[in-house]
């Protein structure tokens, strides 16, 4: 693919401007590859107008939406991306079953991504006929943290965690669904929770055999199920990890916070930050901890931003940073049956070791995953999707 014209991003809602950081973050990676930008925000009112107006004046080689943002666009009820025959992007980056909507909307000049390959073969069974790759998501750092980062042993926060919380039975309550859909919710969740190789649909498939039911049982129908198991098990995980290490000093930052009960001593609680702050934060951080056990076959961007921001990034192991990174090395994988605590209590004893863990951790990721090196990733995509038409 040639790269004479523009590429389209749109930005549009997000929670702590997490996607219109991103979208910003591309924006940036595609005018370091020498690629011009055209950046639509949709909650501006005058979005459409200035669409239009762009659409007649430049050329464009795709467009992008982060979740699927402004794939919907039509015209006299056709999509604006087959009338004009450009390729639309939509980097998801959850699970398919947070995005099922949007996902049923089908046009032809349509590429799909995911940061999970499992998510990839998610979408391929249930949204056949889609064209679907796996591309990883990117680490962020803020400017002057990435440029200059502060010696592990100059900063002040021991271990941070960055997201929001609510507690998983209070959580449950407030979905108000019937006894034997709560009942379902939990036992699935409580599968995932039971094995670190164990993913949603892996778990729904496992109890649906409890039934006497099968594989292809698994229909969009239990789609608003799963998705609930999900958000519950990510609260439970969260609660039981943060638990475990409440005698060490974690800071956490996000909202919910305080419907943590049974910390062996209060907790460093910070309101929810934008994304920006919260890249600042962990300038200023030695551990930057990821809770992701959702993701077996990818990675969160917590494990890169952690690592461009000179952090020392402690992540849920999966099949994929098992095969580009070495725990203890780049960074600290842990699985569920670790002892994380211990781990992270002598490691912070070590300030010799955690600078080395960083150091080689930052020259990986500023090596292989940046948002340029997903920018480059996108292209690869489009034009390997322009010669299957």
């Amino acid at each position: 693919m040639e790269h004479n014209g523009k590429v389209l991003l749109f930005k549009g809602e997000s929670q702590y401007d997490a996607l219109r950081f991103f979208t910003d973050e591309l924006d940036r990676a595609f005018r370091a590859l020498r690629i011009p930008t055209v950046v639509i925000d949709l909650l501006e009112p005058d979005a459409l107008s200035r669409l239009q107006r762009e659409l007649q004046e430049s050329r464009f080689l795709f467009a992008l939406g982060f979740n699927g943002v402004g794939q919907e666009l039509r015209i006299q009820g056709e999509s604006l991306y087959d009338m004009i025959r450009l390729p639309f992007v939509a980097f998801y980056v959850d699970h398919p079953i947070h995005h099922d909507s949007r996902l049923r909307y089908a046009f032809r000049y349509q590429v799909v991504s995911f940061v999970d390959q499992d998510l990839v073969d998610f979408a391929n069974a249930h949204y056949p006929g889609k064209f679907v790759v796996f591309i990883p998501h990117g680490g962020s750092a803020d400017p002057d943290v990435r440029d200059n980062p502060v010696p592990i042993h100059k900063r002040s926060v021991p271990i941070l965690f960055a997201g929001s919380f609510q507690d998983p039975d209070a959580f449950l309550q407030s979905v108000n669904a019937p006894e034997g859909a709560l009942r379902q919710i939990k036992s699935i969740a409580e599968i995932m929770l039971s094995g670190d190789h164990v993913n949603i649909r892996k778990a729904t498939v496992t109890f649906l055999q409890t039934l006497g039911m099968g594989e292809e049982d698994l229909t969009p129908d239990l789609f608003p199920i799963m998705r609930l198991a999900e958000l519950y098990f990510r609260f439970e995980c969260r609660k039981r990890l943060i638990l475990s290490l409440s005698n060490l000093p974690v800071t956490v930052c996000g909202n919910g916070w305080g419907q943590l009960k049974g910390a062996k001593k209060p907790l460093n609680s910070l309101p929810a930050k934008s994304f920006a702050e919260t890249l600042r934060l962990a300038g200023d951080a030695k551990i930057f901890l990821s809770i992701a056990p959702f993701f077996r076959q990818g990675g969160h961007e917590r494990v890169f931003s952690a690592m461009l921001s000179g952090a020392v990034a402690a992540a849920d192991r999966s099949g994929y940073l098992d095969r580009i990174l070495s725990p203890g090395i780049h960074y600290i994988g842990y699985r569920s049956t670790d002892p994380l605590g211990d781990l992270l209590a002598a490691v912070l004893e070590d300030p010799d070791k955690l600078q080395e863990i960083a150091s080689e951790g930052r020259k990986q990721a500023e090596a292989n995953h940046t948002w340029t090196h997903r920018a480059v990733a996108i292209l690869g995509a489009v034009k390997e999707f322009l010669h299957r038409l």
